[in-house]
């Protein structure tokens, strides 16, 4: 970690108002290996907020449980995710920074953002010759951010596979439902995150929440 400056970044997770604060300490927790911690966490109804700490290795969580009924559950999620955690104590407050990109982890792969400001068709999306996920999400979901880390794996793993990223704006799920692209392709979905997966010809396989099953999906059309 050496040589990394502060850095701060939230991820809001929801609405709610949290009960406690905690600052775990993670082992080399650094800007790489901190999107696998944070997607993590985002799965966890406990969890309403994490803010990384680089330069100190810690994350600090804001709960929406009791720290004491949250933490083991903090430490297995992060287990899971091989960012083992080496000690843990009671915090104050946390910092409040911008919301922390999912997709921070798939520089390099063969993966683009689509622009949310405006209307696109899906047969622009697809690309030649390989599988294509259209992953629709958004900063605020936490959910989203553990589909983006899942989807991230698959395209280290699969070169064949492409993934194309609309992340919706809005501070919320009202005023991310609201713009011109969801209104345009998620008027069927009950929420998000929802991909679109869509064979090398541009049929569409699969249309849901579950990454393992988009996967298999794109990994089928291969």
């Amino acid at each position: 970690m050496g040589g990394i400056a502060a850095i701060s970044l939230t991820l809001l997770l929801s609405g709610a108002a949290p009960a406690e604060h905690l600052r775990v300490w993670i082992h080399d927790l650094d800007d790489c290996c901190a999107p696998k911690a944070v997607a993590a966490l985002g799965a966890l109804p406990s969890v309403s907020a994490v803010s990384l700490e680089l330069a100190d290795g810690a994350l600090c969580l804001s709960l929406a449980s009791p720290a004491a009924e949250a933490l083991p559950l903090i430490t297995q999620a992060l287990a899971a995710a091989q960012q083992p955690v080496l000690r843990s104590a009671p915090a104050a407050d946390c910092p409040a920074a911008e919301p922390v990109d999912p997709w921070a982890g798939a520089a390099g792969l063969d993966f683009a953002k689509i622009p949310s400001d405006k209307p696109f068709s899906m047969k622009s999306a697809v690309v030649p010759d390989k599988a294509t996920i259209v992953d629709f999400g958004a900063a605020w979901c936490a959910p989203c951010h553990a589909v983006a880390a899942a989807l991230t794996e698959g395209l280290r793993a699969e070169p064949r596979l492409a993934v194309r990223a609309v992340l919706l704006e809005g501070a919320d799920a009202t005023a991310s439902f609201a713009t011109p692209v969801a209104k345009q392709h998620l008027s069927a979905a009950p929420g998000i995150p929802w991909m679109f997966v869509y064979s090398p010809r541009g049929r569409l396989l699969y249309a849901g929440e579950d990454p393992a099953k988009a996967l298999a999906a794109a990994r089928g059309a291969l």
